[in-house]
């Protein structure tokens, strides 16, 4: 029986080419080498009638389409390849599908390349079967542990400054970065040049973009030397995450997102927060009807001119948070991040239009700090579940004018600094407010610098628990009626009138403080007032007045005779610059529960004499500064005071450059050496003494007057 003779040399074996019959097989070796049987050794030899291929004429690889077909409408497809990788019979066919690849495992696991030529790169040593399956080309996603949160992101070279989304074949030389989301290397990524700046992605195909994970939260997050990065190729319909995007690209400068498809997102939380360098964001072309929440979405974009909103619609519902980690700040180090437009700087407009805030309740820090806006249009907002406005305005210096009339502000609880830093605001017509639901207006109309009136009569204040600070800093106001102030619920004044210095009578009569028990700093700075009458305050509730009176300097006189000081602790700096002052009559006040008068009447130059007589200061502990700069006072009796539980008098008699004689009680305790009494002085006995600083010894506890013998 003769063999087909199809070997090689290399695989030894042989088929038997006659058809199949009965009868005895006879193998017979002829050899050429010149031996006989005597001097070779017998070989091996071995019979089969298993096939060792499909075909005879080498190693079957069967192609399945594997739900995919080939071009001529069939499922499967047979080459048979010899041993050195030829085809001898049939041809290599690609199955119809984009991007196709071929697999050793029906589940398509074990990829094998296949070369241009049609080789499985892969070693044949028997039949072998391939399944195809269409390449996918998603790109890795967000995924917690890693560095910054996302595959994608992680696999970006710390040296690059620009990526590329493209479709070109990336070139043999280059080493392939891992991206792919699933490992097929539908997608591959390269530097595309020497120094590493530049990083392409791609899936070599024509036509064929790169597919964003559908969870692409922190895309580029904090990629801060990403200047460039080009979308175009890049295929966001699947995607539904877009929080952190681009947020903290601090170098970013060149960003075009026109192309980016948003139909399907539902979070674009933080996107371009912290992008400190772009100058421009077009997101017009987006369609984010399904976005839920947009959460400070452009926060900290300092050098932005120019912006335009995708169209969300009403499923909108969270576009500002208070969050004190948010770290979008790389260039001033802050971290906290509150509004979606907080610290725009340069924009001096903004169209609200495609924003569709009907189901939004919080509008806190909307537009804080953007003082380049000149105009704001707030037509469009729809704001009738809107709970909190705090800070909704505050640092818009650049606003001239601001019409409210659009705002539904019925179901507001919070105004606090609403409006504060509008210095640029010469008039403010609050008419358009609804505030019976309002709990919080302090700090209201901080700094509003520009304001010289205001009619606070549209104001419904009967449920505002917080007033502190409500006009601090309007220093431009030279009238304010209170008259239609219900404050019968508010518990803090602090800081309600400070720094006023154009008010040149104010009128407290309608002010109910039967609750208030914080008055410190409540008229610091008035100094264009020139009498101020306390009556109708109700103070018996009050534990804090320090630098209650503090510069106002146009004071010549206070009638303290109605203040209920029973309950105050602290009377720090209460009268500090009032320098206008030539007399002060403090028998009206109960100071046996006060602990602090440091700097009490600091700075109270206008004062010749002051009788402390009626003071019960045997709690206090802090006494700094408490006559420091009193330059009319020549003569000081602190006989009264009790200064044993003091623990501090740093600069207690500092510049008192008239002072002259001092009189002191056997309750009187000189602490430290810090006081500054300079000069020398004489007891009623001969005595010198000195109160310099660090060699001041002055005996405590003696009843003894000083006089000042030299400076």
């Amino acid at each position: 029986m003769e063999t087909s003779g199809n070997s090689d040399d290399e695989s030894g074996l042989y088929d038997f080419k006659d058809n199949k019959t009965t009868g005895t097989v006879t193998i017979t070796k002829k050899w050429d080498d010149g031996l006989t049987n005597a001097e070779r050794e017998i070989p091996d030899m071995y019979l089969s009638t298993k096939k060792p291929s499909k075909s005879t004429k080498g190693y079957t690889v069967t192609f399945h389409g594997n739900g995919l077909k080939f071009a001529d409408g069939t499922d499967e497809n047979m080459v048979v390849y010899n041993s050195s990788g030829q085809i001898v019979e049939g041809s290599y066919k690609e199955a119809v599908g984009t991007g196709v690849a071929w697999y050793s495992d029906k589940t398509c696991k074990n990829r094998v390349e296949i070369s241009d030529d049609g080789v499985p790169q892969v070693e044949l040593a028997g039949d072998l079967d391939l399944w195809a399956k269409e390449m996918t080309f998603e790109i890795k996603g967000y995924s917690s542990g890693i560095k910054n949160n996302n595959g994608f992101n992680a696999a970006i070279p710390d040296t690059v400054t620009e990526v590329i989304f493209t479709d070109e074949v990336k070139p043999k030389t280059k080493e392939v970065i891992d991206v792919d989301a699933d490992g097929d290397s539908g997608v591959v990524a390269w530097l595309d040049d020497d120094t590493g700046t530049v990083m392409k992605v791609s899936t070599q195909i024509p036509g064929v973009k790169v597919q964003a994970a559908t969870d692409s939260e922190n895309m580029f997050y904090s990629r801060s030397k990403l200047q460039k990065i080009d979308l175009k190729m890049l295929d966001t319909q699947n995607v539904i995450y877009m929080n952190n995007m681009f947020k903290c690209c601090a170098d970013l400068s060149d960003l075009n997102v026109t192309s980016l498809n948003a139909s399907n997102v539902i979070n674009m939380d933080y996107m371009f927060a912290g992008c400190i360098k772009l100058k421009k964001i077009d997101c017009s072309s987006m369609d984010a009807k399904k976005v839920t929440s947009a959460i400070n979405m452009f926060c900290y974009c300092e050098n932005l001119s120019k912006l335009r909103l995708p169209t969300f619609s009403e499923k909108l519902e969270k576009i500002n948070k208070q969050d004190p980690y948010a770290y979008v700040a790389p260039s001033g180090g802050g971290s906290r991040a509150y509004g979606m437009f907080e610290k725009c700087y340069e924009l001096t407009d903004i169209d609200l239009a495609p924003l569709n805030t009907s189901n939004v309740t919080d509008m806190s820090y909307m537009f804080y700090d953007c003082f380049g806006l000149t105009s704001l249009d707030l037509t469009p907002l729809d704001t009738q579940k809107v709970a909190n406005m705090e800070d909704m305005f505050a640092g818009c210096s650049g606003l001239t004018s601001l019409d409210l009339s659009p705002l539904d502000t019925q179901n507001v609880t919070d105004m606090g600094e609403m409006f504060s830093g509008c210095r640029g605001l010469t008039s403010l017509d609050l008419t358009p407010l609804d505030t019976k639901n309002v709990t919080y207006m302090y700090s209201m109309f901080y700094r509003c610098y520009g304001l010289t009136s205001l009619d606070l009569s549209p104001l419904d204040t009967q449920n505002v628990t917080s007033i502190y600070s409500m006009f601090s800093g309007c220093s431009g106001l030279t009238s304010l009626n209170l008259s239609s102030l219900d404050t019968q619920n508010v518990t803090s004044m602090s800081n309600m009138f400070r720094g006023c210095e154009r008010l040149t009578s104010l009128d407290l009569t309608p002010l109910d403080t039967q609750n208030v028990t914080n008055m410190s700093e409540m008229f610091r700075g008035c100094r264009g007032l020139t009498s101020l009458d306390l009556t109708p305050l109700n103070t018996s509730k009050v534990t804090d007045m320090s630098n209650m009176f503090y510069n106002c300097s146009g004071l010549t006189s206070l009638d303290l005779t109605t203040l209920d000081t029973q309950k105050v602790t602290n009377m720090g700096g209460m009268f500090n610059y009032c320098s206008g002052l030539t007399s002060l009559d403090l028998t009206p006040l109960d100071t046996q529960t006060v602990t602090n008068m440091g700097y009490m009447f600091c700075r109270c130059s206008g004062l010749t004499s002051l009788d402390l007589t009626t003071l019960d200061t045997q709690k206090v502990t802090y006494i700094d500064g408490m006559f420091s700069c009193c330059s009319g006072l020549t003569s000081l009796d602190l006989s009264p005071l009790n200064t044993q539980k003091v623990t501090s008098m740093r600069n207690m008699f500092s510049e008192c450059t008239a002072l002259t004689s001092l009189t002191t009680g056997t309750n009187f305790k000189f602490v430290g050496t810090g006081y500054y009494l300079s000069g020398t002085w004489q007891n009623t006995a001969g005595g010198t003494f000195n109160g310099n600083y660090n060699t001041a010894n002055f005996p405590s506890n003696v009843a003894d007057t000083y006089t000042k013998v030299s400076s």
